[in-house]
């Protein structure tokens, strides 16, 4: 206050004291980390854009830009990266994928590599599995001892994808494949998920993984009963997928290891079964379900998660033989989350009441309209009563933790019209009000790229 003539005045502060603007720096530093870690995902080009702001913008957000997924498509790829990367922004590494090929004999320096591309002589006669002393072998020999130098240097990795060749690819010999399987089982020592893409992989790769909490891989090998069952007794609380390719110029694969890994590995949280069409005996399914029944249900209680994306046994008496076995397991389970293809479209009847999402696959082409209405109509009427009426039947499992149902089809060329009812629009609007007055949300999933490879069958056949 000022004083004139003995009276107080308020003092006039001038407007041009305003408050300072606020700043993007300003913000506490877990926030600014959590809004690095959504533009990583959403945008990463605007993370980029952050870099030319300022230094200390630029120092904050160089950890987050090595935390996406680092693709290297072959070693020399990777190679080539390290030479140019700061050593000190490794550390920071935590997603790698990388392809496996065959050596190239113009990288190779000094005398090895002068007798190598003297030698004047076809890939085939200098391949590790005809000799170690030969100057292709030691080529393979250095370049894995260069790879495993370079995996010590991505110390803190946690996920890591091994990607399998195309054929256009310079296929890696097998020899190779098994001393990088060897190598592998050396390296990353913190990794928490593990996706192998190579088929006939030795499974030395799983070896000092004691953190590992996924796993998918084709579950082909040539490993013998004894090194699997050693090599997954060490493997807990794991969430397998199982992701098995056709095998390659329609040979069939010998060395499926489900029988040996299901007795022999700890309880599982999770299990997932995917093989594409082009079947070949025993399948995924016929190896779980049929042969190795017992050794599934000493998972019985502890799987959370069941994915069944492979098809049943061609033989009528093993389908039926599966069909039974399926769904008692399914039925006596703590299932929450439970993924079918179509054809095992019955399994909704016999959910176990820890189910709390339900995924039903018809996205095959071949997939008949009537069987999407059958199937979409009963289903709805099951769960209804499943989850309102059966609560006054104790001996029928109440679905009350139910809470989300998925339908997932394929994208056709015309809009798919349903036989002797209403069109698919109306249908699907018809169970979605149905089920969200009983609180279950109703999804409906058009898959823009159908599968290609081979035929489904019809949801409701035979099986």
């Amino acid at each position: 206050l000022a004083r004139s003539n003995g009276e107080a005045r308020p003092k006039i502060i001038s407007s041009s004291s305003t408050a300072p603007r606020p700043s993007f720096l300003a913000l506490p530093l877990e926030l600014r980390h959590e809004i690095y870690a959504n533009l990583l995902y959403d945008s990463c080009s605007t993370l980029l854009d952050l870099l030319c702001v300022n230094r200390r913008l630029a120092r904050e957000l160089k950890p987050f830009l090595y935390k996406r997924p680092l693709s290297f498509d072959g070693q020399c790829q990777l190679f080539d990266w390290l030479a140019e990367v700061d050593p000190e922004c490794l550390r920071h590494v935590s997603d790698v994928r990388m392809k496996l090929v065959d050596i190239n004999p113009a990288t190779i320096v000094g005398a090895l590599g002068k007798r190598l591309r003297g030698a004047n002589l076809m890939r085939a006669g200098l391949g590790p599995d005809r000799a170690d002393d030969n100057p292709y072998d030691q080529a393979c020999c250095l370049e894995l001892k260069k790879l495993e130098k370079a995996f010590s240097l991505l110390y803190g990795v946690k996920h890591l994808t091994i990607i399998a060749c195309t054929p256009s690819d310079p296929q890696p010999p097998p020899r190779m494949v098994a001393r990088f399987s060897h190598l592998l089982g050396r390296c990353f020592p913190h990794l928490q998920s593990l996706i192998s893409e190579q088929p006939l992989f030795p499974v030395d790769f799983l070896r000092n993984k004691p953190r590992l909490r996924r796993l998918q891989f084709p579950a082909n090998t040539e490993s013998s009963a004894d090194d699997i069952s050693s090599v997954f007794r060490n493997l807990s609380d794991l969430e397998l997928d199982i992701c098995r390719p056709p095998p390659p110029s329609g040979a069939a694969y010998e060395w499926g290891c489900m029988p040996e890994i299901l007795p022999s590995v700890p309880p599982l949280r999770g299990l997932g079964l995917h093989e594409r069409l082009e079947s070949y005996p025993p399948g995924l399914a016929e190896e779980v379900f049929v042969h190795g029944i017992e050794a599934i249900k000493r998972h019985l209680r502890s799987l959370r998660t069941l994915t069944l994306a492979a098809d049943p046994p061609a033989a009528p008496h093993d389908a039926s033989i599966m069909r039974r076995n399926l769904l008692r397991f399914v039925e006596a389970s703590s299932l929450r989350h439970v993924e079918v293809l179509g054809i095992y479209a019955s399994v909704y009847r016999h959910l176990p009441g820890t189910t709390e999402t339900f995924t039903l696959r018809l996205d095959h082409p071949s997939t008949p309209s009537t069987s999407i209405a059958k199937a979409m109509t009963d289903m709805m009427s099951h769960v209804k009563f499943r989850a309102v009426t059966a609560a006054k039947h104790p001996h029928i499992p109440h679905l009350s933790r139910l809470r989300e149902i998925q339908v997932q089809v394929a994208e056709h060329p015309t809009p798919l019209q349903l036989d002797h009812g209403p069109d698919r629009d109306e249908l699907v609007d018809t169970v979605r009000s149905r089920l969200r007055k009983i609180g279950i949300l109703f999804t409906w999933v058009v898959n823009a790229t159908p599968p290609t490879d081979g035929s489904c069958p019809s949801v409701f056949s035979p099986f």
